[in-house]
């Protein structure tokens, strides 16, 4: 009994973890799938469709736009947020920057704000009127004339968005290059000080290769957390002076994601197949940009490990 209490007890400590992603992630991906090759509106009855899900899904080309509108705001945002955060975490980590502390908080508390208190704030600072933050300071250094409609503007409101996204999420990247550039083992700065390497030189030469893995994971998490762009883009355009409703994705669709697609059709059309059909869409494009963005950042090592 005491052995048979010894082989189970792991397996009863994983338990609950393992009931729990069944009962919250499997279950629901599985129905996913079963629901995207039907039609329901929630109320009626289920009705088989087979592949029209996805088959509207491209010929509609909202799936397409919606890729589009995405993949542009994170090809604007990820290679600025791995710039800013790899050059902010470096600094911080570096012996000249004193009270380290208060300058991690300062770059991570961007990311405990709550989006609708970001949408709110960045929608002021982006007014198109005089009272806009953004156009008065322009406006004061005499390097606009007239106020421009920033959230008005199909090619300007994805810039707004990628700020936006930029500006609460480069902290969350800081604190992990953080954690990175403390992982460098000091020996190798000291080896490189005494054969006269600059800063520089011990940057680029030792700091960036040590915490490749990392920039991998942020790239790959980047890609992730980018194409479930949600929040950002629906709050702008739901408060303030630029109102064109939840999910309507702002002037033209210019900033319609995938995941406002996958929203505009389940919960306010009501057509929770081709959601789900949309879902999957967003899964499978997922996975494939992760899988290149892997094997691509991996081309040097022939083993293709982290």
């Amino acid at each position: 009994m005491k052995n048979l209490s010894k082989k189970s007890a792991p397996y009863l400590f994983m338990a609950p973890y393992f009931l729990l992603f069944i009962a919250f992630s499997l279950i629901p991906i599985i129905f996913t799938l079963y629901m995207s090759l039907n039609e329901w509106d929630g109320y009626n009855g289920v009705k088989f469709v087979g592949l029209a899900n996805y088959q509207r899904m491209f010929e509609n080309g909202e799936f397409v736009l919606a890729l589009k509108n995405t993949a542009i705001i994170m090809l604007m945002l990820i290679p600025l947020q791995l710039i800013f955060s790899i050059v902010i975490a470096y600094m911080i980590n570096s012996k000249l920057v004193r009270h380290k502390e208060i300058f991690k908080t300062a770059v991570f508390t961007p990311y405990l704000v709550i989006p609708i208190a970001a949408g709110l704030l960045w929608a002021f600072f982006f007014d198109g009127g005089t009272s806009g933050t953004i156009n008065a300071i322009l406006m004061k250094l005499h390097i606009l004339k007239e106020p421009i409609e920033y959230l008005a503007s199909p090619k300007l409101a994805k810039v707004v968005i990628a700020v936006i996204m930029l500006w609460r999420y480069t902290g969350y990247c800081v604190l992990f290059f953080i954690a990175g550039f403390v992982s460098v083992p000091e020996e190798l700065y000291e080896a490189a000080r005494v054969d006269g390497a600059r800063a520089w030189h011990n940057f680029w030469n030792i700091s960036l290769p040590m915490i490749k893995p990392i920039i991998i994971y942020m790239v790959i998490t980047s890609l992730i957390g980018g194409f479930q762009t949600f929040d950002e883009p629906n709050i702008i355009y739901t408060q303030g002076n630029y109102q064109t409703g939840p999910y309507s994705g702002g002037p033209d669709s210019t900033v319609m994601t995938l995941v406002m697609l996958m929203g505009k059709g389940a919960f306010q059309n009501s057509q929770y197949g081709y959601g789900s059909a949309v879902a999957y869409g967003m899964f499978i494009v997922i996975a494939v940009f992760s899988f290149i963005s892997l094997k691509f950042m991996n081309g040097g090592d022939k083993d293709g490990a982290i």
